[in-house]
C-alpha cells in the first residue's frame, strides 16, 4: 500500500550515543510508524459463496474456499481470528463451520453453537494454531442439519 512507506530502522550510532541513553526523536518516530503498520489487523478473504449451498449432515469442505498453510511460529506474538460468515435458507435447520488441521484432525476454529439465521450474520472465533514450527493443511468445513441448505463466507484476521 502506496501509504504506508516508512525508513528502516537504524541503531544508534556517532560519539554521541551512549548506552542507556534516551533514544533519539527520530529512532522513537520511526519505531512508532512500524508498529502503527504491523499494528494494522490484515484480512485475508478464503472463499464460501452465497449462492451454492450445502446440505452435508456432517462436516464437509466449504466449497470455493482457499486451504491454509498454518503453524504456531509463523504467527507469533499475533492473534489470529476466523471471520465466519453463514446462514440457512430455513429457520428451523442450523448450520455449523469450522477451520480443521486435516493433517492432524483437529479443530483449529469453530462456531460456538450451530446457527439458525436466514441472512448472512457474521462470527468471529480465535484460532488455535497448530503447535510447532511445520505447517499444517487446514481446511474450511460445514455441517447442515436437517434438509435446509447452508452456506458460508469466511477469512482470518492476524493482529497484534
Amino acid at each position: 500500500m502506496a501509504s504506508e512507506v516508512f525508513g528502516l530502522l537504524q541503531p544508534p550510532t556517532g560519539t554521541t550515543f551512549i548506552a542507556g541513553h534516551a533514544a533519539r526523536a527520530s529512532q522513537i518516530e520511526r519505531i512508532r510508524q512500524v508498529i502503527a503498520i504491523l499494528a494494522k489487523p490484515r484480512y485475508v478473504h478464503c472463499g464460501g459463496s452465497e449462492s451454492d449451498g450445502h446440505t452435508d449432515t456432517t462436516y464437509a469442505r466449504l466449497r470455493n474456499t482457499a486451504t491454509l498453510e498454518l503453524c504456531e511460529e509463523d504467527y507469533r506474538g499475533l492473534t489470529v481470528t476466523a471471520r465466519i460468515k453463514a446462514r440457512i435458507n430455513d429457520a428451523a435447520e442450523t448450520v455449523r463451520i469450522r477451520l480443521r488441521n486435516i493433517d492432524d484432525n483437529v479443530t483449529v476454529a469453530e462456531m460456538v453453537a450451530s446457527v439458525n439465521v436466514t441472512t448472512l450474520t457474521e462470527y468471529t472465533v480465535v484460532c488455535t494454531l497448530p503447535t510447532g514450527t511445520t505447517r499444517k493443511t487446514c481446511e474450511w468445513q460445514m455441517q447442515v442439519t436437517g434438509v435446509g441448505t447452508g452456506y458460508g463466507i469466511v477469512g482470518v484476521d492476524y493482529a497484534l
